[in-house]
């Protein structure tokens, strides 16, 4: 006997599906990446049918035959086998400058109008980078000075770290400064993956820090620059991505540098 499975077009509709494509459903559904995978061929051509009901096997197939369910098969096996990899991501910047703005369209896909100081939050998402998937949780730090005292704490746990300005102020470019001293000062070694990134570049005309500041600071400090705009999502899902990059270069042994002094990714 095969197991039985609800077909999930027509919720009258029960038939035998075979085993192995069962187990397969029943795997996946536990990710939580996919659900009701499985539809009779009846029910497939005539699902505008509210009275519609199977009386026969049918053929059973995939309803996800697209790179989203191949791309939820991919993540499932990564897990199963241990290769997926996890990523602490440390954002750092002075108050204001968009750092839970970033984070959260990264994460959700939305922008927040609204500014809410942050004090602490975290946030964890799957992520792909040249074919690996891997999940990167991010915490999104307090930019006021009276939780300053907290990103020790932060930086000795992170493995990766994004510093973000806000290019419509000069002095929060001034402030990103002490703080990747103070990454260098926790974890003792200067090859830490970090990323310069200027936030809101939609605010063009009312631009302090120019292009040319951002990537010399790059340059001094041997790391990629970005200039990104959580508002219009401009490079950011390109700045995570490239953070991912440097975390798994820096991961591996005997490695040189990545790039050159400096990369300006556009």
């Amino acid at each position: 006997m095969h197991p039985r499975k609800r077909c999930s077009t027509s919720p009258e509709c029960v038939q035998a599906v075979p085993h192995a494509l069962l187990a397969k459903h029943l795997a996946l559904e536990k990710t939580g990446v996919t659900a009701g995978l499985f539809n009779c061929g009846t029910c497939l051509s005539s699902s505008r049918s509210a009275q519609h009901h199977c009386r026969r096997p049918q053929r059973y197939s995939l309803q996800r035959q697209s790179a989203g369910f191949l791309h939820a098969v991919f993540v499932y096996f990564y897990r199963m086998t241990g290769e997926m990899r996890e990523y602490k991501v440390v954002v750092l910047g002075s108050g204001g400058v968009g750092k839970s703005a970033l984070t959260v369209q990264f994460v959700t896909g939305t922008f927040i109008e609204k500014y809410d100081p942050t004090i602490e939050d975290f946030y964890r998402k799957e992520i792909e980078v040249d074919s690996s998937p891997s999940v990167l949780e991010i915490l999104d730090t307090a930019g006021t000075e009276q939780f300053a005292s907290m990103r020790d704490l932060y930086i000795k746990n992170g493995q990766g770290f994004i510093l973000v300005y806000s290019l419509v102020n000069q002095q929060s470019f001034q402030d990103i400064k002490p703080m990747r001293d103070q990454i260098i000062r926790v974890k003792r070694y200067e090859k830490v993956p970090v990323i310069l990134v200027g936030n809101k570049v939609d605010l063009e005309s009312e631009r302090e820090v120019s292009v040319r500041e951002g990537q010399a600071l790059a340059e001094e400090w041997g790391c990629p620059f970005i200039e990104t705009s959580a508002k219009s999502k401009t490079m950011v899902d390109e700045l995570f991505a490239e953070i991912v990059r440097q975390m798994d270069y820096a991961a591996q042994p005997d490695k040189d540098d990545p790039c050159c002094s400096s990369c300006n990714i556009q």
